[in-house]
């Protein structure tokens, strides 16, 4: 069972098929929506728990953040059998996360997010320290908009110099609804397209595949009335098409109490738990 706990789906999103309207905006986007919920229900320490498909705890795991709003971080830490990660997330005053740092296993991996006076997301940094793999590489993300606040373009810098531009089509309703790769000036590879529901909400994330000379959903997302995501069927592999589907479920308050785990054949495989204890 892949372990997604909260602002650790920002690390995971980084390689779901080169998405990056959905990667960057969105995603970052509802990661801060769930900041201000934390913060608004005064919430400083959450727990994870994992069960498999019988329902019976892995007692190898521990997963547990603690939350200072005095410094603005968050210490995510995981423990298994045999290791321990230790994941720091910063937030700014507006609870938007400017910096998530991971320096386990003596990788060094550090994610900084610019916003302008717009909060509009205009840059994302990282950088990769790998010493046993002499791997030191820098990766910066620049978005520019049009000005209705949606992305028109975005440039994708490797160590300062090799740079891939990326442009965003509108759709009949003025949404997001292409995502096309250029080199030289001209377009390369498949777009990606971005579908919606009638209250303009992302539902279906699709790419023509040349193999099977089909389009196919990548991503398919369902929400509750009050716009959460609660479902999420991710495609693993184009090729087998097997894919597996995550459920969420939240309390009143807005938190995430459980996060479900089912493959292709909708058989339950396992289950996250989230335990939350408040400031008095």
């Amino acid at each position: 069972m892949k372990h997604l706990f909260l602002l650790a789906l920002i690390i995971t999103q980084q390689t779901i098929f080169s998405q990056y309207y959905y990667r960057d905006i969105v995603t970052t986007g509802e990661n801060n929506v769930y900041l201000s919920a934390l913060f608004n229900n005064k919430v400083t320490n959450i727990t994870a728990t994992e069960y498999n498909n019988r329902g019976q705890k892995n007692t190898d795991l521990n997963d547990w953040q603690e939350i200072n709003y005095t410094n603005r971080i968050i210490r995510q830490t995981t423990r298994d059998r045999l290791t321990k990660a230790t994941v720091y997330s910063r937030f700014d005053d507006q609870f938007r996360l400017i910096d998530l740092a991971d320096t386990s296993g003596g990788i060094i991996n550090n994610i900084k997010y610019t916003y302008n006076n717009k909060s509009q997301l205009t840059y994302i940094t990282k950088h990769i320290v790998e010493p046993g793999l002499n791997t030191n590489q820098t990766e910066q993300y620049v978005w520019s908009y049009a000005n209705d606040g949606l992305p028109e373009k975005m440039l994708r810098i490797i160590n300062q110099s090799d740079t891939t531009e990326y442009r965003f089509a509108r759709d009949e309703k003025g949404n997001i609804g292409q995502e096309q790769q250029y080199r030289l000036n001209r377009p390369f590879g498949q777009p990606i397209f971005y579908y919606y529901d009638n209250k303009n909400r992302l539902t279906d994330i699709v790419r023509y595949n040349t193999r099977l000379k089909m389009d196919m959903a990548e991503l398919m997302l369902e929400y509750d009335d009050q716009n959460r995501v609660i479902q999420k069927i991710q495609v693993l592999s184009s090729i087998t098409k097997d894919y597996v589907i995550w459920r969420y479920i939240f309390n009143d308050t807005g938190l995430k109490t459980k996060e479900v785990l089912f493959d292709k054949n909708k058989d339950q495989t396992g289950r996250i738990d989230f335990q939350y204890q408040f400031a008095q």
